[in-house]
């Protein structure tokens, strides 16, 4: 006669705790893992945005006229800033998009909200004071970057 083993219920159930255990922990950090990548690109959009800034001004004050962005793209120094078009500059020509909704990342406020959704990019120009405040918020939890630039 042929004996075969049969799997008892215990040997079972063991198997499926195991299988729960694996899949949670690859679902935890598949979700940890996204929540660092949209952190790490919302900080490297503020990042982007000030150095593009930081350059222009730079740019300007040595006397250039013009200030080259790539092969394609050139634009008269402070002409971002004086036409409000800072947003437009950012989402359309640089195509920096929002890592939590990939929509716009940056937009041009005249007052800070009083709900902030996090990957956005907040620039709020002052022009009589030639100040360009940028304020982010990284995720949910509030943690904010803000930085002042002077144009």
């Amino acid at each position: 006669m042929d004996k075969q083993k049969k799997i008892t219920l215990a040997e079972l159930t063991i198997i499926f705790i195991i299988f729960i255990i694996l899949f949670s922990t690859i679902f935890v950090t598949y979700l940890d893992f996204t929540k660092n990548y949209k952190i790490k690109s919302t900080r490297e959009n503020h990042l982007t945005i000030i150095s593009i800034i930081d350059a222009e001004r730079i740019n300007c004050l040595e006397g250039s006229k013009e200030w080259i962005w790539n092969d394609r793209v050139t634009i008269t120094c402070g002409s971002i800033f004086i036409d409000d078009q800072t947003d437009k500059f950012f989402n359309d020509m640089i195509k920096l998009k929002n890592p939590y909704d990939n929509g716009n990342a940056v937009f041009e406020v005249s007052l800070m909200p009083n709900t902030l959704s996090p990957g956005i990019n907040y620039i709020i120009l002052n022009k009589n004071q030639n100040i360009l405040k940028i304020t982010t918020l990284l995720e949910n939890d509030g943690k904010l970057l803000e930085t002042k630039k002077t144009f």
